[in-house]
């Protein structure tokens, strides 16, 4: 699999993901459970496409029954022609510009996020401790203060506040930033970031990395409970707008979620029974399943069918020929020669028609050397001997040469030249 495919694969499945959340999760209050399916989505997404499947069935090619069935084309001798290599021209090949094309938006978010971090580390360093080390649900982080005009912020066990909210805000901040740090927010905008450097060209992973920041918001607004919640959403209000909010920290205020998180904050929490939505994934995934998983399809040719085969194996019986067939009397002939026979669960040849020849004499005698034949091994199919048809080609050529080819299930075998006797 090319990985121009496997990436194709991946955003499609990003995108069956993502609907199926948009359509049935995301009004529901599980917001810890939606939170997690979308990071396991984005994960099943890179892992699916590399899945194989592997199935292995039988099936029985039939037998001509006549000689006009055999695909005699594939008897052909091949003629080989020396290949003469020329020198290579250029030519316009639009896989490596989409390649290339991809390789240079791959590269530009890869920049794009190592700037982030970077601005994101000068910060860490420009601003000063609060005191010691907190604690929060057994996850320890470091209480900074920034000069800078930002929204207050976390970023993994960091927790940043702006020199007003140091002295105005801190509690009711420090509260909902360390919902942030306790449940590792971060890892899932750097997730998501990681994998935007992968498929960049994918619009559907803006809605994940927006869906994901109001999941995160829902679940740190979701510790205010009872009649706290409309003094706390007066306080969302009143609370000044904020510039420069950061790329991938979790900013205590963005003014695009202000409405939703307070809608969300108001609502009744969803009934035990909707999370019953969450079935509907299995048919989900089976259908995707089927149509990015990789099949590995594997046939076995007339349930392993093992083929008669005269004693001594197949040099044996070509010397037999040859050493049993003698010209007949008059102007020698050339050409081919068809006949079939049945060989027997006991390995009895019988049966033996020559469908076509050359002339009656060669004919006859061809019958006669393939009727004389001694017991043959016999077929072989899933463990039990059974009857089975042989179809062969002589091929009366000059200088007393047979070529004897013989056929079987579709599939032919060319001898090489031997000298008749």
């Amino acid at each position: 699999m090319s990985v121009l495919i496997y990436l194709l694969k991946v955003n499609l499945v990003l995108a069956a993901f993502f609907a199926f959340y948009w359509v049935f999760l995301r009004r529901n209050t599980f917001f810890q459970a939606n939170r997690f399916y979308l990071l396991l989505s984005v994960l099943a997404s890179f892992m699916m496409p590399i899945l194989k499947v592997r199935h292995t069935y039988n099936f029985d090619a039939p037998l001509p029954h006549t000689l006009n069935e055999i695909p005699t084309e594939s008897l052909k001798a091949v003629v080989y022609q020396p290949v003469f290599q020329t020198a290579r021209t250029f030519t316009f090949n639009w896989m490596d510009l989409f390649t290339v094309f991809y390789l240079v938006g791959a590269a530009y978010f890869c920049i794009r996020f190592i700037v982030a971090l970077v601005s994101v580390y000068m910060l860490l360093r420009e601003s000063e401790p609060i005191g010691k080390p907190e604690t929060r649900s057994g996850q320890n982080y470091w209480l900074l203060r920034t000069n800078k005009s930002y929204s207050s912020y976390s970023f993994f066990n960091f927790l940043i506040l702006n020199r007003d909210d140091v002295f105005y805000n801190r509690g009711i901040i420090t509260d909902h930033e360390e919902v942030h740090i306790s449940q590792g927010h971060s890892w899932d905008i750097f997730l998501i970031e990681i994998v935007q450097i992968f498929c960049w060209f994918n619009p559907i992973l803006l809605l994940y990395k927006n869906s994901l920041r109001k999941l995160h918001e829902f679940l740190a607004d979701s510790i205010v409970e009872g009649e706290e919640k409309v003094p706390y959403a007066q306080f969302l209000f009143e609370y000044n707008f904020r510039v420069n909010a950061s790329n991938l920290g979790n900013d205590f205020f963005r003014d695009s979620l202000l409405k939703e998180r307070i809608q969300m904050m108001m609502k009744e929490r969803s009934p035990i029974w909707l999370a019953g939505k969450y079935i509907f994934l299995i048919p989900l995934i089976v259908c995707m399943g089927y149509f990015v998983v990789a099949q590995d399809v594997r046939r076995v040719k007339d349930s392993d069918l093992t083929p008669a085969e005269f004693k001594g194996g197949n040099k044996a019986f070509e010397k037999y020929i040859a050493a049993e067939f003698k010209y007949p009397e008059g102007p020698s002939k050339e050409g081919d020669i068809y006949a079939s026979f049945t060989v027997g669960t006991d390995g009895e040849i019988t049966n033996v028609v020559v469908d076509k020849g050359i002339r009656a004499d060669y004919n006859g005698r061809v019958g006669s050397i393939l009727k004389g034949m001694p017991y043959w091994i016999p077929a072989v199919k899933r463990k039990q001997v059974v009857e089975s048809r042989v179809f062969m080609r002589l091929t009366i050529g000059k200088h007393n040469t047979i070529v004897v080819t013989q056929t079987n299930e579709n599939a032919t075998r060319k001898s090489e030249a031997l000298t008749a006797e």
